[in-house]
């Protein structure tokens, strides 16, 4: 595909494997922490494929968008959706048609595979061009916090007046009510999510109690490829078990720098409908391994589907935050890859499962 808009010519077309180095040097100048690793990881060794675009001017990658493939489960039927993760333009080289050339055969690919939705998670960069190119929003999704160092919260959002209030309002505002943890459910730590969670997915779908109609794979082959293979990201894994061994659930962590803070975050909880004594375990180890680090602060985004989780981190002295006083707020955008019109159910965050295991930042 070449698109010539200004008197600016450009090559729009599938990243090459061969390419990768090209690719990895532009979007390395854009702060992207990863290298070649794991951009193959991410684009070409997805178990359900994955969308690279690349612009390409005097011989020269200018440009570059990916989606990532993944099924999910709407309205009880498996469809593909796809992650919009990166989009990138030489900086340059803005307004210039690059992004709309990227999009445009993105789209088109993404057809071809199948994929019914795109759904995104854009930054205060690219939440404008996202709206441009036809996502719906689908409204902020609250991430629930609990702050450890109150100073070097209220210096990120922009509030270092209030620091003298600062002990004062981490112990009013942040307190754990000391929940009991069941003693049937043992936790630990392992080196990588067990084959095991296809049951328990499989018991998440069947249960009656299930509240959320739209949920992300979490099938052992997507697990096992998106986190206990995901080059550069040190995962720690919790899995909670009952005394004979069934696993009753598990929750994803990492240590990451967000908005200059240091966070321990929540990447996933899991488990089945109703299981307040798993999901209050999984949180406690949770807290006693970050309690370890040098922390400022512990969050979970959480798209406020009916579920014990809420509860649950509230008595472990977690608050939930949508734009206010949060350091890094969460939009969602959703789209029909053909465009056309989405239902409105669909746009609404509490009918979907979503956590930091839906996004590729995390």
């Amino acid at each position: 595909m070449r698109s010539e808009q200004k008197k600016l010519e450009f090559d729009v077309y599938p990243s090459k494997r061969k390419e990768i180095d090209q690719i990895v040097d532009l979007i390395q100048g854009f702060d992207y922490p990863f290298g070649r690793d794991h951009f193959e990881w991410k684009y070409f060794e997805c178990p359900w494929s994955s969308v690279s675009i690349s612009a390409k001017m005097k011989g020269k990658i200018i440009g570059q968008l990916g989606y990532i493939i993944r099924p999910y489960v709407v309205k009880g039927k498996q469809m593909l959706l796809c992650l919009s993760a990166d989009a990138i333009v030489n900086k340059d080289l803005r307004k210039m048609g690059i992004y709309t050339g990227l999009h445009t055969l993105a789209r088109d690919e993404a057809i071809k595979k199948k994929v019914r939705y795109n759904i995104a998670f854009p930054n205060k960069n690219t939440y404008q061009a996202g709206q441009k190119a036809g996502y719906s929003n689908m409204g902020w999704i609250p991430v629930y916090l609990k702050v450890l160092r109150m100073d070097n919260v209220l210096k990120a959002i922009g509030k270092p007046g209030l620091k003298p209030f600062a002990g004062f309002a981490k112990k009013a505002m942040f307190r754990s009510k000391n929940p009991n943890i069941s003693s049937s459910i043992k936790t630990k730590v392992v080196k990588k999510l067990p084959p095991e969670v296809d049951g328990l997915w499989d018991d998440v779908l069947k249960d009656p109690a299930r509240k959320f109609k739209n949920i992300g794979l979490r099938t052992y082959e997507f697990l096992d490829w998106r986190f206990n293979n995901c080059p550069d990201r040190d995962y720690k894994f919790i899995i909670a078990t009952e005394k004979s061994g069934k696993l009753k659930g598990y929750t994803i962590l990492l240590e990451a720098s967000v908005e200059g803070l240091k966070e321990g975050v929540i990447v996933d909880i899991f488990h089945r409908p109703r299981d307040q004594e798993t999901c209050t375990a999984l949180v406690s180890r949770a807290a006693e391994i970050f309690s370890k680090s040098d922390l400022d602060i512990i969050g979970f985004l959480w798209s406020d589907t009916p579920s014990c989780i809420p509860d649950c981190l509230r008595s472990f002295g977690f608050k939930r935050f949508v734009k206010r006083f949060n350091p890094r707020p969460w939009p969602v955008f959703l789209r029909e890859t053909r465009l056309k019109p989405i239902r409105p159910d669909l746009l609404d965050p509490k009918n979907w499962y979503l956590s930091w295991a839906d996004c590729d930042v995390f």
